[in-house]
């Protein structure tokens, strides 16, 4: 699929920032109103075969004729950035940023609130699952979990301590599980609802990460169409509020180096030539706006901390991205890791050194490496076709492991889960320097990531079935959303605009400048 460009000089005037917890109003939308002051929970703003899938957050894909996975791009759904030409049907259908829209409840006071929470860990969770043996040999304890065994728990903003829905169906747990649902039916001038569950800035892992879900995945394995996703974000970005994401997704770079200036070229636009010409159509690379919170910050400019002289960023590791290979009639994940800047054509590191995969007969390499917004460090591997809800309803098991440490940042790993094991690895030595882009090593995350699970696109309607969510660490590893080391709760606050009003694309439409690069500015 080629890239369209998204006019982004034509956001809207930016909405005022909530005083609590207040809907935001879509512009387009009429204004519902709606305030529950009484909510105590909530984020505060205070053989390779091809996928048509976004690198997640990415806007283009690849597109082939003789391409038979079905998918679409996700951008929005994690940017903001609107790209109808992503879509496996008509433009002007539904689109990935239907959830971004809030709903508009009849009757705000029958949003019920559940008191007796559990604590971080559920007290349903089996005794058998407090620990685990790492794929790194390390000892991993559970830190979080949640078995949705409450049944009519609801994620309306304010409801849930741990998790807020974004947008349309704010569904219910039942029989034990989150049921996500997809309808059909018109909700601001658009025609179908699907939904977001996100813990952005109210649950969040820094360092040691073991996050597993048991999902069963929306239709069949012989109907494309869906858009399932369960990933980790960088907390210093909101998914599905562009504006927050500009210049930090998906950068995850602590150089200070051409890979943080604008399309990652020199000031003047003249080099690197790997730059200029290894993108698609030997075109530009990226057409990103540059790290807007790099390395390179001068003193005194605005930054998250601990100081300017931290590159910061927002991070994307996917545990899954659904989609259905048709010349086989199976079911696929797409497991990726996003990162910026990028490597000469997009091509990281993919021999032993920089990752293995451990089944070549269920696993494969994706031959989609990248657009000029990500590059796309991904495998593909088939899962078993009775875990889609419509052909056997089982629930399959997904994850990965990631480790990282500031000090010793080549001993790094990401290794993903599917149908209960291992796929594959990605070393640090898969993003690393890059003589040609004159960029340096790309990290393994050390930002405070948070969970999301999305489901959005075609066939209704369906439904997505989430069992449990899991998440352990290394003693080394760390819980919230704001870490000394890795601070984001004070940025978040002094730029409310770009984390309330989902209809803002840019940072400067929020009402924000970019901070002066010692690279390009006189500091």
């Amino acid at each position: 699929m080629s890239y369209q460009p998204v006019p982004l000089q034509e956001t809207v005037p930016p909405l005022p920032p909530p005083k609590q917890h207040p809907t935001q109003q879509p512009i387009s939308a009429p204004a519902s109103g709606r305030f529950v002051p009484t909510h105590k929970y909530g984020p505060s703003a205070s053989g390779q075969h091809e996928s048509y899938l976004p690198g997640p957050g990415g806007q283009s894909r690849r597109h082939s004729d003789h391409s038979a996975v079905s998918g679409s791009s996700g951008m929005h759904s994690k940017q903001g950035v609107a790209d109808p030409m992503g879509w496996g049907a008509m433009t002007g259908g539904p689109e990935d940023d239907d959830y971004m829209h809030n709903p508009d409840p009849k009757n705000d006071k029958k949003v019920p609130l559940i008191s007796n929470f559990p604590t971080v860990i559920d007290k349903d969770t089996p005794q058998d699952a407090m620990s685990r043996k790492g794929f790194d040999g390390e000892d991993y304890n559970l830190v979080f979990s949640d078995e949705f065994e409450k049944d009519g728990r609801t994620f309306f903003p304010g409801d849930d301590p741990y998790w807020t829905a974004v947008d349309l169906h704010y569904w219910p747990t039942g029989d034990g599980k989150l049921v996500i649902t997809m309808t059909q039916e018109p909700i601001h001038d658009l025609n179908y609802k699907s939904g977001m569950l996100q813990s952005w800035n109210q649950m969040c892992f820094q360092y040691s990460v073991y996050i597993e879900v048991a999902v069963s995945l929306p239709g069949t394995n012989t109907v494309g169409g869906f858009w399932p996703g369960v990933w980790m974000m960088g907390n210093l970005g909101r998914p599905g509020y562009g504006a927050s994401t500009e210049g930090t997704w998906p950068y995850t770079y602590d150089s200070c180096d051409i890979g943080t200036l604008r399309n990652q070229t020199t000031a003047d636009g003249t080099g690197p030539i790997a730059a200029l010409t290894s993108g698609r159509n030997d075109g530009p690379i990226s057409f990103l706006p540059g790290q807007r919170l790099s390395a390179c910050t001068c003193k005194g400019e605005d930054h998250p901390g601990p100081d300017v002289s931290y590159g910061r960023g927002v991070p994307e590791i996917d545990i899954l991205e659904g989609q259905i290979d048709l010349s086989v009639q199976r079911g696929q994940v797409s497991q990726s890791c996003q990162v910026a800047p990028f490597d000469e054509r997009y091509q990281y590191l993919n021999t032993t050194k920089g990752g293995v995969q451990y089944d070549t007969d269920m696993t494969l390499w994706n031959s989609y490496l990248g657009g000029v917004y990500q590059e796309a460090v991904s495998s593909l591997t088939y899962v078993d076709n009775a875990n889609y809800v419509n052909t056997g309803g089982q629930f399959g098991v997904y994850g990965f492991e990631y480790y990282a440490d500031p000090n010793a940042r080549d001993k790094g790993h990401i290794t993903w889960v599917a149908n209960g094991k291992k796929t594959w690895t990605m070393y640090p030595a898969a993003i690393g320097p890059s003589d040609s882009m004159k960029i340096g090593q790309r990290l393994i995350t050390e930002e405070p990531m948070a969970m999301t699970v999305d489901f959005a696109h075609l066939q209704t309607p369906a439904e997505m079935l989430v069992d449990y969510v899991r998440v352990y660490q290394r003693p080394e590893g760390k819980l919230g959303c704001d870490p000394k080391d890795r601070p984001t709760a004070d940025y978040i606050e002094r730029h409310l605009n770009a984390y309330s009003n989902p209809n803002l694309t840019t940072w400067d439409a929020a009402g924000y400048t970019f901070p002066k690069n010692s690279l390009i500015d006189h500091c």
